[in-house]
């Protein structure tokens, strides 16, 4: 994620690219974002984390259901996240990869 921060911020660019302000905005937009959605994951990962020395003073009857339910719900929220993370990297370095500034070969 810091890699394609750094890499959004920078001037590697080719400057006379159609749109290349508009779709770098957006891109940070995005990454920022996802950097947003990644913190309330590991804060919900953490309270899940805390509340399993409970789960061992509750009976199963009320703890086991909800509790794997709730785990449930975090894996696939965390399972969401990486995908769009990953289209979101793939679209970046895409992007990257064909707007970057051609440095003419040295002889």
């Amino acid at each position: 994620m810091t890699f394609i921060e750094k890499l959004l911020n920078s001037y590697v660019f080719e400057p006379r690219t159609p749109n290349l302000f508009e779709k770098l905005v957006t891109y940070r937009q995005e990454l920022l974002k996802s950097k947003k959605v990644k913190e309330r994951l590991k804060k919900a990962v953490l309270r899940q984390i805390n509340q399993l020395g409970g789960i061992i003073e509750c009976t199963p009857e009320m703890c086991d259901k909800g509790f794997f339910l709730k785990h449930h719900r975090l894996q696939d929220k965390i399972l969401q996240y990486f995908d769009d993370y990953l289209k979101l990297k793939t679209e970046v370095y895409n992007y990257a990869g064909s707007v970057l500034k051609r440095r003419k070969p040295s002889y």
